[in-house]
C-alpha cells in the first residue's frame, strides 16, 4: 500500500535544502510512497516536484507578516500568536491531506507549525534538520516527543541538535546525496565555451566561481576583497558569483555587493548572474570554486557537486566542509573572513597544473564513493518506514 507524506518546507529560499529535498523525493517517489510537498515560497520552481511519480505540491501562504505598532508585533511575538495562526492553517491541511507521516525539510523552528499541527492530529513526524541550529525556543522544546528522529545532514549540525538538548538516540546522520550520472549529463550538455559565450564570460580568463544564496554568512563580500587584492597581480582571472537574495527579504546585501565591485572599480573582473537553473554547466566552466562562508555550513552541496565534477575548492574551516573537504589532500580549507589568505590559495591553484590534478583526483573519487543519492534514500526510506511503525 502507498504511504502518504505530507512534506512541509517553509524555509527562506529555493536553496540548497530545496534542491537535496528534490535529488530525495526524486529516488523515493514511486510504489511505495506518496508526497504533497506544502511549501510557501511564491516560486514556480516547486512546481518541478510534479514532475516526480506520486508527488503533488501545495502552495499556502503561512503567515510572515507583522502589525503596524512594535508593541502591538512585541505582545503577537511573545503569546505567540503568529505561530498559533499558522499552526491552524496547518491543522485543516493535514485535515485534508490525512497522510500517514509528516516530514519537515529546514530547520524546526520554521516548521514548527507543522509539528505541533500532527502532534495535535497523532501523526508521526520526521524532522530533517538543515541548518546549524544556536536556538531552539521552549515552545520548540516542549514538542521534541512528538519527532520520531531529528535527520542531521552533518556532524556539526549533530552536535548542535544534541547541545539543545534533543535526545541523542533519536538523532540520525545522514550526509546529503547527488546523483553523479545525472550531474554530469548536466555538466557536459553544453561546451565550456558555449556555456561562458552564454553568460557574457570572457573566454580566455580562468574563472573563479562561488555559488550560493546571497546573504552576509555565505561570505560573497570575502571573495570580492580577494578579487580586489589579486587584481593588482594578475590580469587573467574572473570571479563568477551565482545566487539570488532571500525571499522577502530586504536586497541590502546585494546593494552592498554591488556598491564594493562599484567602489573598487570591479566590474571588469564580476559577472553577477543572480539565479541560475544549470549550475552543474557553469561548475564545469570553472577552474576554481570558492565556499566562503563566515559562519558554520550545515553541509556544503556545491562542494560535493564541484569535486564530483573534478574542480578545486577552497572552502572555510567550520561546519560541513570540514567533514569533506581533507586540508591539501582533495581541496583547501581556509578560516572564515581571511580574504588574504583566500586570494593566496586561488593565486596557487590558479599557477599549478599538478596540484590541480592532485586534489581533484581525491576529490572526485570521494565524492562519487560517499555521496551517492541512491544510498541516501534508501536511509531516507528506512527511516520513514521504521516511524510508521
Amino acid at each position: 500500500m502507498i504511504k502518504k507524506i505530507a512534506v512541509f518546507e517553509d524555509g527562506s529560499g529555493f536553496g540548497g535544502a530545496v534542491f537535496s529535498l528534490m535529488e530525495n523525493l526524486r529516488n523515493l517517489s514511486g510504489d511505495d510512497f506518496e508526497f504533497v510537498i506544502v511549501h510557501s515560497l511564491y516560486d514556480s520552481r516547486f512546481e518541478a516536484f510534479s514532475d516526480y511519480k506520486n508527488c503533488k505540491v501545495l502552495f499556502h501562504r503561512f503567515y510572515r507578516w507583522k502589525c503596524k505598532f512594535y508593541f502591538l508585533d512585541f505582545i503577537f511575538e511573545r503569546l505567540n500568536i503568529y505561530l498559533l495562526m499558522n499552526t491552524i492553517t496547518t491543522y485543516l491541511i493535514l485535515l485534508k491531506i490525512r497522510p500517514c507521516l509528516v516530514y519537515t525539510n529546514n530547520d524546526l523552528e520554521c516548521n514548527l507549525h507543522a509539528i505541533i499541527a500532527a502532534k495535535l492530529l497523532n501523526f508521526p513526524v520526521v524532522a530533517h534538520e538543515r541548518d546549524i541550529p544556536d536556538f531552539w525556543s521552549k515552545t520548540t522544546k516542549l514538542y521534541f516527543n512528538t519527532i520520531s528522529n531529528v535527520i542531521a545532514v552533518s556532524e556539526a549540525t549533530r552536535c548542535a541538535v544534541k547541545d539543545l538538548g534533543f535526545p541523542e538516540k533519536r538523532i540520525i546522520k545522514l550526509l546529503n546525496g547527488i546523483n553523479n550520472q545525472d550531474l554530469l549529463d548536466k555538466a557536459k550538455k553544453n561546451s565550456i565555451n558555449s556555456v561562458k559565450r552564454y553568460h557574457q564570460l570572457p573566454l580566455d580568463k580562468k574563472i573563479i566561481l562561488m555559488v550560493g544564496m546571497l546573504t552576509q554568512w555565505k561570505g560573497q563580500h570575502i571573495l570580492l576583497e580577494a578579487a580586489q587584492i589579486l587584481k593588482s597581480k594578475r590580469s587573467d582571472l574572473h570571479f563568477v558569483f551565482v545566487g539570488e537574495e532571500p525571499t522577502g527579504k530586504r536586497p541590502n546585501y546585494l546593494q552592498q555587493l554591488q556598491s564594493f565591485i562599484s567602489k573598487h572599480h570591479l566590474e571588469a573582473e564580476i559577472s553577477m548572474l543572480g539565479f541560475c537553473s544549470e549550475v552543474a554547466a557553469l561548475i564545469n566552466s570553472a577552474d576554481i570554486v570558492v565556499h566562503a562562508s563566515i559562519n558554520p555550513e550545515p553541509f556544503g552541496r556545491v562542494i560535493i557537486e564541484s569535486m564530483a565534477l573534478g574542480k578545486p575548492v577552497i572552502a572555510t574551516n567550520i561546519g560541513g566542509p570540514c567533514e569533506i573537504i581533507q586540508d591539501g589532500i582533495n581541496g583547501f580549507l581556509i578560516n572564515p573572513g581571511d580574504a588574504v589568505v583566500l586570494a593566496e590559495k586561488i593565486n596557487e591553484l590558479s599557477d599549478n597544473v599538478n596540484l590541480v590534478s592532485f586534489l581533484t583526483v581525491n576529490a572526485q573519487r570521494n565524492a562519487i564513493e560517499l555521496y551517492d543519492s541512491e544510498r541516501v534514500a534508501k536511509e531516507l526510506k528506512f527511516i520513514f518506514n521504521a516511524a510508521l511503525c
